[in-house]
């Protein structure tokens, strides 16, 4: 353990320093690609706001009290994920303890380049700026795989520095700082996007609910929507659960995060789906929205 984890450490371990660290962690783990580049598709493609009342039930019903499970698991063994569980669920539990680190690990290896790309896509943006001319270059250097590995990397050294530095002075100072950085930037392109001409009208008819569009198909969608957005059934809640105060309410905490993903989802939409439909741009979902659609939108 490093200097500066030995210093936060007592003798129960390191813990959230209150209930707002706690909850700006965890909505930084939920918070992610998943609200910006998935959700925003999958309201339009399944009903509107018909998904969306759709999406916050299960999100209440669903994945609060998931949430809090996971937690509580999590904070009353205190150790890693597949201890956790072996401790929760015995064997069968350590066997689905390894299956979830290795999918985790096997994911990690996918996201660290799309992490890197949205690092340099936001180092483009804030340098050069998206035009017509360098878009092309831009997305040349997205598809090198020289380019990517080095930048993949890169993230990764960031990442161990900011672990290296404790839970105190380094996941909860980011995510203190980074997540509400995001809402305010959100915020500014809703006020951007929505001074366009005609995108109040076309958001007024994105966000008309259509019932009629609602089936099984659309139900499963929702829920499943909400299981990834949230991180659940993952790992990813247990890996913080363990830091958690014992007088902190798992349930707070809990509706804390889930408020925190709900609003960062509708707030991409916010600003996303009107600007589209005013451009005729195509309503993608995946890699090909961030790294497509949103350059050729904010040139």
């Amino acid at each position: 353990m490093s200097a500066h984890a030995s210093q936060q450490a007592d003798s129960t371990g390191p813990r959230f320093s209150n209930l707002l660290s706690t909850v700006m962690t965890l909505a930084g783990v939920a918070i992610g690609l998943g609200n910006v580049w998935r959700f925003p598709y999958m309201m339009g493609a399944y009903g509107g706001s018909a998904f969306l009342i759709i999406y916050l039930f299960f999100m209440v019903i669903v994945a609060v009290p998931a949430m809090t499970a996971e937690l509580a698991l999590a904070r009353a063994h205190r150790g890693a994920t597949i201890t956790v569980l072996r401790k929760s669920f015995g064997l069968p539990g350590r066997l689905v303890g390894y299956v979830l680190v290795s999918g985790i690990i096997m994911a990690a290896s996918y996201y660290v380049l799309v992490v890197g790309a949205v690092f340099y896509s936001a180092y483009v943006s804030i340098f050069r700026g998206f035009t017509a001319e360098n878009i092309a270059v831009y997305e040349a250097a997205i598809a090198a795989p020289v380019e990517q590995w080095m930048i993949a990397i890169g993230v990764v050294w960031g990442a161990i520095f900011i672990i290296d530095r404790g839970l105190t002075n380094g996941i909860e100072r980011v995510s203190n700082l980074f997540v509400p950085l995001f809402f305010l930037i959100c915020l500014y392109l809703i006020y951007t996007a929505l001074s366009q001409p005609g995108a109040v009208a076309a958001l007024g008819e994105f966000l008309k609910p259509d019932f009629s569009r609602i089936g099984v198909r659309e139900i499963f969608a929702a829920l499943g929507q909400c299981y990834f957005s949230a991180g659940l059934g993952a790992a990813y809640v247990m890996v913080y659960g363990k830091f958690m105060r014992d007088d902190t309410r798992l349930q707070s905490a809990a509706y804390g995060t889930a408020a925190s993903d709900v609003s960062a989802s509708l707030l991409a939409s916010l600003f996303l789906v009107p600007v589209i439909l005013v451009f005729s741009m195509e309503m993608s979902s995946g890699p090909r929205l961030i790294f497509e659609t949103l350059p050729r939108l904010f040139r």
